[in-house]
């Protein structure tokens, strides 16, 4: 498996790490999208993390309600507490980042900084083009990734 340093312009592969989580959750059918990165569409659940530490950037991860609405219906099984569709898109989108370090940087030899998902819009990102970018089909709803670096 690829494995960049903290300091890699080489694509990453976004979708792995996400498959690994959501397979975890009970997804079984995935399927890679294309992602047009010129359109800027609506999805209604959207979140923005700012990496800092040795990896400094932006990380978003956003998806249609259904998608949480089934995420949430997965997660009901597996844990006592009740959490609201946003708190479980939150719990995603941080194991989310952190399944990115391990999977590709091996923080073991830098610092990760605290990873806060917040509410964002395509008006919030960057104005560059991000380095890597990914959608999924899970379970018939879309997901996309977007991952800007700045070092």
């Amino acid at each position: 498996m690829f494995q960049p340093s903290p300091k890699t312009t080489h694509p990453v592969d976004l979708g792995a790490p996400f498959e690994k989580i959501i397979r975890s959750w009970g997804a079984e059918k995935i399927q890679l999208l294309e992602l047009d990165l010129s359109k800027k569409t609506y999805l209604p659940m959207e979140r923005m993390v700012l990496l800092s530490g040795s990896l400094v950037g932006t990380l978003v991860l956003r998806s249609s309600r259904n998608f949480t609405i089934w995420i949430q219906k997965q997660r009901e099984e597996t844990s006592p507490e009740q959490y609201s569709e946003p708190e479980i898109f939150d719990e995603l989108v941080s194991l989310y980042g952190l399944y990115l370090f391990h999977e590709f940087w091996k923080p073991d030899s830098f610092q990760i900084g605290p990873i806060n998902p917040f509410l964002s819009v395509p008006m919030d990102w960057p104005e560059k083009t991000p380095e890597n970018s990914c959608a999924l089909l899970v379970e018939g709803h879309r997901v996309e990734m977007r991952l800007w670096l700045k070092n």
